[in-house]
């Protein structure tokens, strides 16, 4: 069998299950903060958050933001309040419909 015909099996494995509390934000982004954002999303966020008040132990971006930044229309900010991920929070991509 050659490489085209096999077939990979991806496996997840649940490690821990748990509900999270999260809040969501819109970003309001001028062009020079949206390109800003596009060329360093991690710490551009954290910039943002920290000056802002907010802890931050992690920020989870989308990839979309990376491979075609262009599609995104709108912007998302999600801060998982609780759990093992408290103060994490991922940046979410709105794409154009």
């Amino acid at each position: 069998m050659n490489t085209t015909e096999q077939e990979e099996e991806v496996r997840f494995t649940q490690t821990r299950t748990e509900s999270h509390s999260v809040e969501t934000y819109r970003l309001d982004l001028n062009e020079d903060e949206r390109k800003a954002l596009r060329s360093a999303p991690g710490s551009y966020l954290r910039k943002l958050l920290e000056s802002e008040g907010r802890t931050v132990n992690a920020i989870l971006v989308d990839m979309a933001l990376i491979d075609s930044p262009e599609d995104c229309l709108d912007h998302e900010l999600v801060h998982f309040l609780s759990g093992f991920m408290a103060s994490t929070w991922g940046y979410r991509c709105i794409p154009l419909q």
